[in-house]
């Protein structure tokens, strides 16, 4: 996919970015010049996102955050606030379900 929008200079946070269309948006947005901010709830699907951004050329840091927490979300700005310098764009990608059960 040809990337036409400039980023250069942005600071993007992604949650839920660790596999998936989240992943794929972290490595857009990276490839377009921002540096992003790439959280998951594990560890290792976060670094290796990192891993291939920056294999890429890009910029980027993991996060390890339960989104269902909002002191955990809380955090993930200010980190990504210290880190960049601000932030232009969050992208909430995670996908959560209730629990128990549910109905198709």
């Amino acid at each position: 996919m040809a990337v036409d929008i400039d980023h250069s200079g942005s600071a993007v946070l992604v949650t839920g970015a660790g596999a998936g269309i989240g992943r794929e948006i972290a490595r857009w947005f990276a490839r377009a010049g921002a540096s992003v901010a790439v959280n998951d709830v594990r560890a290792e699907p976060a670094a290796a996102v990192v891993e291939a951004i920056e294999r890429d050329g890009g910029r980027a840091f993991p996060l390890v955050a339960d989104c269902r927490d909002e002191g955990q979300v809380s955090g993930l700005v200010a980190q990504t606030v210290e880190r960049f310098g601000g932030l232009d764009v969050a992208v909430n990608n995670v996908g959560m379900l209730p629990p128990g059960r549910t109905v198709a």
